[in-house]
């Protein structure tokens, strides 16, 4: 069983004109791994009408799913088999970002974010065995002791006319296995969207 509670306030600092603090907590209590705080604190500073300033750090916790831990999956068709691993440990994060956003008009929004997080036991899928003839590829779920994700996202929106809303994002996004001293597998170091 897991229950989780959330709580969050929001202070307006008196004397600095648009500057707000936000601390925040959430606290999480699993039946396998017990209770977790996971607190965080940000900053909001409108500093002008069209600009908007935020810094944040926190702490973050994820217990393993259902699937993670026990399911297996098989696709024959496909050649390939999930196979859960009932020993996972939970992941947990420790955060920092740092973004801006700019309406330059007022059809046009900016905005940009650059983070780091370092994970400890981040629970990843890797690939357990290459499939050979007759024998399907198996995957499963494995911790990394320790790992890091650092980037920077990208964003624009635009609604040159009330029928027409665009919308591009991209992201850049480098990790590290601290443990292989190599990227961390499957994670894209470049991402885009539009829509």
């Amino acid at each position: 069983g897991r229950a989780a509670l959330f709580v969050q306030d929001v202070w307006r600092v008196p004397g600095v004109s648009g500057l707000s603090v936000v601390p925040g907590a959430r606290l999480e209590l699993d039946s396998w791994y017990g209770f977790v705080p996971t607190p965080k604190l940000a900053l909001r500073w409108q500093a002008a009408p069209s600009l908007t300033v935020r810094v944040s750090a926190g702490t973050g916790y994820r217990a393993p799913s259902f699937k993670e831990l026990l399911l297996r999956f098989e696709n024959p068709g496909a050649g390939y088999v999930v196979q859960g691993t009932p020993t996972l440990r939970p992941e947990t994060s420790r955060s920092l970002q740092l973004g801006a956003e700019w309406a330059a008009s007022d059809t046009l929004w900016l905005s940009a974010n650059v983070f780091h997080n370092d994970l400890s036991d981040l629970i990843t899928i890797t690939t357990l065995k290459a499939a050979s003839a007759g024998q399907p590829a198996q995957y499963g779920y494995t911790n990394v002791a320790s790992a890091w994700t650092a980037g920077l996202e990208l964003a624009a929106q635009s609604q040159p006319a009330p029928w027409l809303d665009l919308k591009l994002s991209y992201t850049l996004t480098e990790s590290r296995d601290q443990s292989l001293q190599q990227p961390l597998e499957g994670r894209a170091r470049h991402r885009g969207t539009a829509q």
